[in-house]
């Protein structure tokens, strides 16, 4: 820490008055009156103006995490002082005070130059106590990072967290690595010159090169990498530089290095391991990723061997940027959770008012959740959706929240989603959904149709869920044979005699095909990446077995024992297999089940025998609902929506054939041509 200014008898500022809904206040942060320089022990001056933010001159704008500690730290604020004389010291000038955590005076400290430097900082230029002001002023925050000429990144002094003095030193040898050629990046070249200054033990590092990756991963777990409003301050930046103790460097240099380290984690086939990969035991690596696709959907970053890129797919909306980056953040005001990503809006119309901090949480929750359907006119939300529940302890135990309202303290409470940006699924035929208003503002009207109901559930016990604990084949493999007899014994035994006898041939064709459908649902076959739907599952089923299963384990285990070579052959088995364990992460916390008219499909866990699945106009998977009423018909009855499922057949806008009977008019189910009925309304609450 500097040295500090006690703060005794002199006065406390009070903030210029401004206009917060088109003016800004910035602060000069003003040279060190004797040792110049970021090691200066020199107490911190400023002053500070308020400017029109579209006239404003050249700023800098501050990202860093405020920490937990309280603002009890004054800070000096030089009066009526020529900013522009480089001579300046402060000392004939009147002086008043603002208090500020000891986080950020540590930051200014470090940030001085031989100059004036400009600043935009939150903590100092809104006042902290008007919750009007704060308002105005989160409305405006994208166009303050976006205006900014660039943003500075401050994620502490190298003693402060897990990381340990000479840490500053090491992240410089890492990043000197990969830049000390010029020209655009290599993945390839980054990787062999990260490799000669860093290397993944299994034990504790005993050189240099070991104790650079743990310096890597402590500086990547660092508190800013989890803080909401971090992502929006950086996904705006025209330029980003990091500021770590003393040391400077770019935001993209350290992506390289994570990417490298990441990259030589795959090479000695450690990638999935929890004690080395950086992916895994690290937020910060994931975060960067994401804020870096975020600037190139803006045009914000340079391609590969080009001037700037002009990203061709469309930016995200504010739905899928919150599902994105919810999970990975935390924040000290539940509301923060919408407010910290306004500047991600098109046409949702979210504002953080004046009182908008007052109102409880699950209400400022449920009307982003209502602004983004009705601008989105679709029901992409329920990917998130609670299900009524609030589960950890983020939130007041006695909160409810409206089963179509995510928690977004916990975005996913059944595991991953069946959707994301790039899912093809289109089960409502591109159907939009229709808002209409409903009486009572915490219940959602839609329409759409009941094609059928859960009649079993198979196995109790997810083998996607053993997996994911125990991360070896075989919970995988063997599970996959428990639900294949499960499914056998219901199919012979279970199923109702009369559905069996109206499907008549294709009840037989659902057992000879049964291994290939129960793979297909576990992967929510077209859910994930450009490679599905998956033409060759018989290719895919083959790396399901449980010998080439085990046998791919097993490679993978010499392979990071005794850094053996693989032949093409052994490559393209694990390959093929880590695939597999990847799509099937979505199978975690659901459970399959069989419906009244034989069809397989797979849901949240919470799924019970009774529940109806329905096709809701303006979802991309058909949704689980449970009634709530005692109404027998199933139009404009209250239902719990319980979540999205995947329903085998139904995922692209049609109905299996199987379906049909033996003469092609003839349906043996009675939703099999649903868009060609008149939609019934449901109320979900």
């Amino acid at each position: 820490m500097p040295h500090m200014i006690t703060g005794d008898g002199i006065p406390h500022l009070k903030l210029p008055a401004m206009d917060p809904t088109s003016q800004i206040r910035l602060i000069s942060l003003l040279p060190p009156r004797r040792a110049p320089g970021p090691d200066s022990m020199d107490s911190v001056q400023c002053t500070l103006d308020v400017h029109t933010l579209t006239k404003s001159p050249p700023y800098e704008a501050l990202s860093y995490a405020w920490g937990g500690m309280d603002r009890q730290e004054p800070l000096e604020v030089v009066q009526g002082a020529n900013t522009e004389d480089e001579s300046l010291n402060g000392e004939d000038d009147d002086s008043t005070v603002l208090f500020a955590t000891p986080q950020l005076v540590m930051a200014l400290a470090r940030l001085r130059l031989h100059k004036p430097r400009l600043l935009w900082i939150d903590q100092l230029c809104i006042d902290q106590e008007s919750v009007g002001e704060k308002g105005a002023q989160i409305q405006l925050m994208a166009e303050i990072y976006t205006r900014a000429t660039r943003v500075v990144i401050w994620l502490g002094e190298p003693f402060q967290y897990p990381l340990q003095d000479g840490d500053s030193a090491h992240i410089r040898a890492l990043i000197d690595a990969v830049t000390c050629v010029g020209g655009p990046p290599s993945d390839s070249d980054d990787v062999q010159r990260i490799a000669s200054v860093a290397r993944f033990e299994r034990h504790h590092p005993s050189d240099e090169c070991g104790r650079r990756v743990n310096s890597a991963r402590g500086l990547l777990g660092r508190p800013w990498f989890t803080r909401a409003w971090v992502f929006q301050e950086a996904s705006l930046a025209r330029e980003l530089v990091i500021q770590f103790g003393k040391e400077t460097f770019r935001f993209e240099d350290l992506l390289r290095v994570g990417e490298a380290l990441d990259g030589l984690c795959r090479a000695q086939g450690l990638h999935r391991d929890h004690a080395f990969s950086i992916a895994i035991t690290t937020g910060g690596y994931e975060m960067m990723k994401v804020i870096q696709q975020t600037r190139a959907e803006r045009g914000l970053v340079p391609e590969v061997g080009g001037a700037h890129a002009h990203v061709q797919e469309a930016a995200q909306p504010l739905l899928w940027k919150l599902l994105c980056v919810m999970r990975r953040v935390q924040c000290s005001k539940q509301q923060d959770r919408i407010f910290a990503f306004l500047a991600f809006q098109n046409d949702e119309g979210i504002t953080a008012s004046a009182d908008a901090y007052n109102r409880p949480v699950e209400e400022t929750w449920r009307m982003a959740a209502e602004k983004i359907i009705q601008a989105s006119k679709s029901l992409d939300i329920l990917a998130a959706a609670s299900g009524g529940a609030v589960q950890g302890q983020l939130l007041p135990a006695a909160m409810r929240l409206p089963s179509w309202v995510p928690n977004w303290a916990n975005p996913f409470p059944n595991g991953r989603p069946f959707i994301t940006p790039t899912t093809r699924f289109r089960a409502s035929r591109d159907m939009a959904h229709e808002w209409a208003p409903y009486d009572d503002p915490r219940k959602l009207r839609v329409r759409g149709k009941v094609i059928d109901r859960v009649q079993a559930l198979l196995s109790a016990h997810n083998p996607a869920d053993n997996f994911q604990r125990a991360k070896h084949s075989v919970w995988l493999f063997s599970g996959v044979d428990l639900l294949e007899q499960a499914a056998r014994v219901y199919l012979n035994f279970g199923a109702d005699k009369d559905t069996k006898d109206r499907l008549g041939d294709y009840s037989e064709v659902m057992k000879q095909k049964l291994r290939g459908d129960i793979s297909r649902v576990l992967l929510a076959d077209g859910a994930l990446g450009p490679r599905q739907p998956l033409t060759k599952m018989e290719q895919h089923q083959e790396y399901m077995e449980q010998e080439k299963g085990q046998r791919a384990w097993d490679l993978r285990y010499w392979q990071q024992m005794a850094q053996r070579r693989l032949s093409d052959e052994e490559k393209v088995m694990v390959a093929e297999y880590e695939f597999i364990e990847d799509l099937v992460l979505v199978a975690e916390a659901k459970r399959l089940f069989y419906t009244d008219q034989l069809q397989l499909g797979m849901a949240p866990k919470v799924v019970q025998v009774g529940d109806v699945v329905a096709i809701l106009r303006g979802s991309k998977t058909p949704c689980l609902l449970r009634k709530v009423e005692s109404s027998e018909a199933y139009s404009n009855a209250e239902y719990k929506i319980l979540g999205q499922c995947y329903l085998g057949g139904w995922m692209f806008g049609n109905s299996p054939r199987g379906l049909f009977g033996r003469d092609p008019k003839e349906l043996s189910h009675p939703g099999a041509r649903w868009w060609e009925e008149q939609p019934d309304e449901f109320i979900l609450v």
